[in-house]
This record gives C-alpha cells, structure tokens and sequence, in this order.
C-alpha cells in the first residue's frame, strides 16, 4: 500500500545529487532534520540509497529553526558570530516574455533570464530596440517542477517614454532585472543608450630587443595614434511599473487587521494562563502562611474563613476552573485578597512600625554620637586657649625680674 509512497523517496535524493555533480558514494555523512525522517521505513530507505549508517547529531525539529536564527544574527549589527558563508542558488528558472515588435518580424517572444542553479542575489541587463512603449512579463519556465503547482506568472512590467529618434530609428532600451538576495525578482531601472563616436589611443605592440625611447635620444615623445570607435552612452532613464501579484491596500489592512487580532488573542491566552498560575501559587503561599508568619496578626475566626476560601478556591480551580477566562481568576484572586488583606496589612503594619523604630533608634544614635564629638571638639578648644594662655602668663614671669635689673643700673649710672 505505501509502496508507491517509498519510491518517491529517493526522488529528491537523486535530483540533487545529479544538480550537485555528485554521486551516493562522494557524501561523507548523512545528517537527519525534520520530524518525518523519524519513521522507520524512511530511515532504511536513505541509509539504503547512500549505502552509508545515517547520522543524528542535531536536533531534528530544531535544526531548521536554529539554522534561520543563525541567519538572522549573520545579517544583524547587534550580534557578532563566527564567519559563516551562505549562498542561496535560483530552484526553478525565471524567463521574460513580451510582444513581439512590427518592425523586427524575426524577433524572439521569450528569453530565460536567471536559470536553475544562478547564485542570489544577481542582476541582469536585458536589451530591447524599440520604437514605442512596450511591457514584458516575468513567469517561471518550468512551472511543471514546482511543488503544489501554484501560478507560474510573476509580474507584468510596463516600460513608458519609448520614442523613435529624428531618424525613425529603433530607442535602445536598457533594463535591470534584479533577483535579490530572498529571491523576489524586480526590475529595478530603465534607461535608452545612443551610439557615441569616441577616440582612444591606439595600443602598441613592443617587440622584443627594441630600445627603449627617452626624450633625451628622441626628443619629445610622439603623440600616440588614435582611433574613432561607437561606444553606448548612457542618455536617460525610462519609468518602468510594476504589476506584481501582491495584494491590493485593501486587503493589506484587512489582514494586518487580522493578525493584529490574533496576536491580541494569543497574547490575552498567554495573560489568562500567567492568572491562572498566579492564583494557584498564590492559595499555596497564603496557607504557608496563614499558620506561619500571620499567624500572630489574625483569630481564629479570621484564620478559618481564610482556609475556607483557599480550599473552595483550590477546588474550584482543579474542577470548573481549569479553562475559564481571565476575569474569573482576577475575581477569584481579588476575593482571597479581600479576606486575607487585614491579616496581611497587620503585619505590613508591624514591619513598617520596626523599621520606623530602627530608623529613630538609628537616628538618636547618630545624633547622640555627633553631640559626643561636638562636646570633645569645644572641650579640646577650651584647653588649648587654657594652655596658650597659661603660656603667656609664664613668659610674663620669666620677663619681670630682668626689668628690674635694668632700672637698677640705670640708677647707679645716675
């Protein structure tokens, strides 16, 4: 029955070792990702395919998810991670189809611009002789190769402004086609170029064993030759709009609308299951605590209304409560908290009232100790100006007998 299934296993396989050059026997080791890989049947098939043992370092379901991450901090400023070069290539070709011009009947209608394997991003320059306005589209070529068969057109480019010259000669017309780096194709500018008659010097070819020629032997250098050559120069630019298959504003908005909605939804689901938790943790803390720390702020009347309401509350909670909204478990918190908040604020009370005592005490202490170290100050001023005042009066003693001597011997002297 799942036969047919298990062929098409391989299929895969083989198409990317024939795009790869490769064959079972060049693969060193086979890594598993992706939760499919764990069915039996299909692990034996692959090992079988390769002729190898698979391998199942990384985590299958996370393999993916990690590996975008890893991109993501590639390209980020904000992270710095080991260098890691990642080459996206094109899957399925991309071709370019217009209307074919009146005035070239042997003009091609179609022309594969960025075929499989092309490395992303890369640019293109199409070229189009042109005598009026033309528009081209982009489809995939091979729409056949791709998974789920979706629409193969891309988007319809309309290139404006195209004239004849003076001559009625063709415009030549340049277009960038651009497939970025995700792979989304655009084209970028247009221009027209004209045919512009330049000269440029000639090269010379120098023969072995010729002398070299200086000013000295030769006298000024000749000129060098020139010759006149056509070269496109670039003259203007043209508009190119874009019809893509994106949606219209409307629908942007209504599906911005949308998602905005479901985030709303998920985030309220989130918010609901935080209440819930919260609440359940909350009816085991209060009955810790209840017989513990409250114990001395609450009677026993008050204790046995409160274990009442945790154990309806709990029961509730295991029962009709397992999926109910947010507002019934902000309710239900709120009436337990009706109960419990004098009991809590007694002891809120006690604790503010102790910190308030430390902090006085804290206070005083302060204040009694500054009042220690002006006491000390003013006491150590006191004594020095004591000592510097005994001081003078000492050498005012020792200076008195020395005055009388003189006036002695000025009396003699008399």
């Amino acid at each position: 029955m799942v036969r047919p299934l298990l062929d098409r296993v391989t299929v895969p396989l083989e198409r990317a070792l024939a795009d790869a050059k490769l064959k079972p026997e060049d693969i060193d080791s086979i890594e598993m990702v992706g939760g499919c890989t764990r069915v039996p049947i299909i692990k034996e098939k692959i090992s079988e395919f390769f002729g190898k043992p698979l391998s199942f370092t990384l985590n299958q379901d996370e393999a993916v998810a990690r590996g975008c991450a890893f991109s993501c901090a590639i390209l980020s400023p904000v992270f710095r991670v080991r260098d890691f070069s990642v080459h996206d290539i094109v899957n399925y070709p991309i071709e370019f189809t217009w209307e074919k011009s009146p005035d070239i009947p042997d003009e091609a209608t179609s022309l594969t611009v960025f075929n499989k394997g092309n490395v992303m991003p890369s640019t293109k320059i199409l070229t189009f002789y042109r005598k009026q306005p033309f528009d081209l589209e982009a489809r995939y070529a091979k729409p056949e190769l791709i998974p789920g068969k979706p629409n193969p057109w891309i988007g319809r480019f309309s290139v404006k402004n195209v004239v004849a010259d003076a001559n009625d000669e063709f415009m030549v017309c340049k277009l960038k086609a651009r497939l970025n780096l995700h792979g989304v194709l655009n084209v970028e500018t247009g221009y027209y170029v004209e045919d512009v008659e330049i000269e440029e010097p000639i090269p010379e070819e120098k023969k072995e064993g010729d002398a070299m020629d200086t000013d000295g032997a030769n006298g000024d250098s000749e000129k060098p030759k020139m010759r006149k050559v056509k070269k496109q120069v670039r003259k203007g630019d043209l508009p190119v709009i874009s019809g893509t298959a994106s949606l219209d504003k409307s629908k942007v908005e209504e599906y911005t609308e949308k998602e905005n909605a479901m985030h709303m939804e998920d985030k309220l689901v989130a918010d609901t299951e935080d209440k819930k938790n919260e609440l359940e943790s909350y009816i085991y803390e209060l009955r810790d605590k209840i017989d513990g720390v409250y114990a001395e702020y609450s009677n026993d009347e008050e204790k046995e209304k409160v274990k009442a309401k945790l154990d309806q509350t709990e029961d509730w909670l295991y029962d009709d409560g397992e999926d109910t909204t947010k507002a019934v478990y902000v309710a239900k918190m709120d009436e337990i908290r009706f109960l419990a908040g004098p009991i809590i604020q007694r002891h809120l009370d006690k604790i503010e009232a102790e910190r308030q005592a430390q902090l006085k005490a804290q206070e005083e202490a302060a204040a009694k100790k500054r009042a220690e170290e002006e006491a000390k100050r003013k006491a150590e001023e006191e004594a020095k100006k004591k000592e510097a005042v005994d001081t003078e009066m000492k050498d005012a003693d020792a200076d008195a007998p020395k005055a009388g001597n003189n006036d002695a011997e000025m009396e003699e002297v008399e």
